[in-house]
């Protein structure tokens, strides 16, 4: 088997990058009061769930397997969330 070298030009300064903003975050987020960062978390919640419900609700995404529901729910999650996976469903 081949060892792959890494490069790491690019995932130095990257998580250098990561670990200077996830400090600002922390920063920012521990003078807010956890009531509204409570809300807030909240509100997210609903109006992801209100988008995914009017997704299992729509009629014209009907296809037997519900590949098209799947695929959009997944899309609010890449949308929201910004969770992405390298997983792919393939309709037969």
């Amino acid at each position: 088997m081949e060892r792959k070298e890494t490069d790491y030009t690019q995932i130095i300064p990257t998580a250098l990058r990561h670990a200077a903003l996830g400090k600002l975050v922390e920063e920012y987020l521990s003078a807010l009061p956890p009531e509204r960062l409570q809300a807030e978390a909240h509100t997210q919640a609903e109006e992801a769930l209100a988008e995914i419900y009017a997704i299992l609700e729509d009629p014209e995404l009907d296809d037997p397997a519900c590949m098209q529901k799947i695929e959009a729910i997944v899309t609010v999650y890449h949308r929201r969330l910004g969770v992405h996976s390298t997983r792919h469903w393939e309709q037969d």
